[in-house]
């Protein structure tokens, strides 16, 4: 029986696989890691990408990220990062059942698109910054988003570097997802 070769990625150089991937643990603290809640909330509302959006769509980004906050309050930490890792949401993305048990301001009619529309605005206004093993499981339509407002050319770079390592599909997917 022959055992056909595994992607390029499984016997790529260990070393260039950790320079590609980043540390596996959440990012450094964002600059806004201190910030109160209604502080965030300030962000997610002004953020380019959510007034971009009618005001109901807008208002999805605003409850999302506020249930999130809320919920990720309730863990001990100095900031948001501390407080994200210690909830447990950095290892995947069971966390949002969490969540939505947890709040209040998401009805059950769309909740985990709610959940999603605010986990992507605060991603991208640095308040989190998920560890590569949670963004490894974020299954989103928002890459075009993340692409338009974190850089054209981080998404290149990841680009070049899967295509190096041969990863297509779906892996190729969420290397950009991951990445930037």
């Amino acid at each position: 029986m022959t055992v056909a070769a595994g992607p390029a990625w499984r016997s790529a150089d260990p070393k260039t696989l950790w320079r590609l991937r980043g540390d596996a643990l959440p990012g450094p603290a964002g600059p806004h890691d201190h910030a109160t809640v209604a502080d965030v909330l300030q962000l997610v509302t002004e953020h380019p990408s959510t007034q971009a959006f009618p005001p109901n769509v807008r208002s999805r980004a605003t409850r999302g990220a506020r249930a999130i906050l809320d919920w990720i309050n309730s863990s001990p930490g100095a900031g948001w990062r501390d407080r994200w890792v210690a909830s447990g949401a950095d290892r995947g993305m069971d966390w949002i059942s969490a969540v939505i048990a947890h709040s209040q301001a998401v009805p059950l009619a769309n909740d985990r698109q709610i959940v999603q529309a605010g986990f992507r605005a605060l991603m991208l206004v640095h308040v989190l910054r998920p560890s590569y093993d949670c963004l490894a499981q974020y299954r989103s339509s928002a890459t075009a988003t993340l692409r338009r407002y974190l850089g054209v050319a981080a998404f290149g770079k990841v680009e070049s570097a899967g295509v190096t390592l041969g990863l297509t599909g779906s892996l190729a997917h969420r290397s950009r997802v991951v990445c930037c």
